[in-house]
């Protein structure tokens, strides 16, 4: 209908002609002058020192005949929230791994760069899916190594090793939530070191204990059903009961053909020796509470991220 009406342009444009063509200006050959557009970045960024700064946000959109565009990351926050009820709510997800891996295979081909299948995927995963800082990563090792990419091929530890000083750190990325369900998945877990373990817990060391709490047992329930429990070899504990029997029957029986799923007892005494590493690190964040012994905070990170998803 607009085409048909308007020759395609817009309503304002329209009326605008229409006004100019009544006033006698000179029409086509005139030089309009451009529209302006507000972009605002970081929406969700507005700190505590900003007060009323979502409320001036919500009056300027209602009353400015401008266009404003706000960006926001944590599209959940309260102030966000405020100004999404006057704007028109677009949401962007990233890209696939897949798609991501492709493109960017593609971007050093074009560059001529010469890069690792196992070092693209690191540095895909590494950024979480922003192109923005991969194409930044990639740009600083043309610029540093590219006189070294042409006497030989780069190996994939040489390149995770140039790729991890210049990609986002991952207690920024992820949030309490997303940090518990790494350590509690068996195959996410497995990729993790100790430290970096050790480095969710300090994304948010109030909440993440809690939501290990809440999520333990169904962990283990999820375990169970993959067949995916530890080995007896592999567990060790304060609390470990005694497994030697249970141990060897269980290798018995894979010898001579039984399927290997974990036992009963084995899985109840992993999941006792769970409980009680949540026990000690509540003990001592009480400890910490009351004394205020912060130095206390890696050990119960420990019990809660370290030694809890081990099992």
């Amino acid at each position: 209908i607009g085409n048909m009406t308007s020759g395609g342009l817009t309503l304002h444009s329209f009326l605008d002609q229409k006004n100019e063509a009544s006033r006698g200006s000179p029409g086509r050959n005139a030089k309009r002058p451009m529209g302006a557009c507000v972009l605002m970045d970081e929406v969700d960024g507005l700190s505590g020192g900003d007060r009323g700064g979502a409320q001036a946000i919500v009056k300027l959109i209602e009353t400015s005949k401008c266009p404003i565009i706000c960006i926001c990351n944590d599209r959940m926050h309260p102030k966000v929230r405020t100004i999404a009820s006057k704007c028109l709510d677009l949401r962007f997800h990233p890209p696939h791994m897949a798609a991501l891996r492709s493109r960017v295979e593609k971007i050093a081909a074009a560059e001529d760069l010469s890069l690792d299948p196992q070092a693209v995927d690191y540095l895909c995963e590494s950024a979480g899916g922003d192109l923005r800082q991969i194409l930044t990563s990639l740009q600083m090792i043309a610029y540093e190594t590219r006189e070294k990419a042409k006497e030989k091929d780069w190996k994939s530890r040489e390149e995770k090793a140039d790729f991890s000083t210049g990609l986002k750190d991952e207690q920024v990325m992820h949030g309490p939530f997303e940090c518990c369900k790494q350590l509690l998945d068996a195959h996410q877990s497995s990729k993790l070191s100790r430290r970096q373990k050790l480095d969710k817990f300090f994304s948010d060391y109030d909440l993440i204990p809690l939501l290990i709490q809440e999520n333990y047992l169904e962990a283990f329930r999820q375990g169970m059903q993959r067949g995916s429990s530890p080995s007896a070899e592999k567990f060790s504990s304060p609390h470990t009961f005694s497994m030697t029997k249970k141990t060897s029957l269980s290798s018995a029986s894979s010898r001579v053909g039984v399927s290997t799923q974990p036992n009963d007892c084995f899985v109840i005494n992993l999941v006792a020796s769970a409980a009680c590493d949540l026990v000690e690190a509540d003990i001592m964040n009480n400890v910490l509470r009351v004394s205020q012994q912060w130095g206390m905070l890696p050990d119960i990170g420990f019990l809660c991220c370290v030694s809890l998803p081990a099992k």
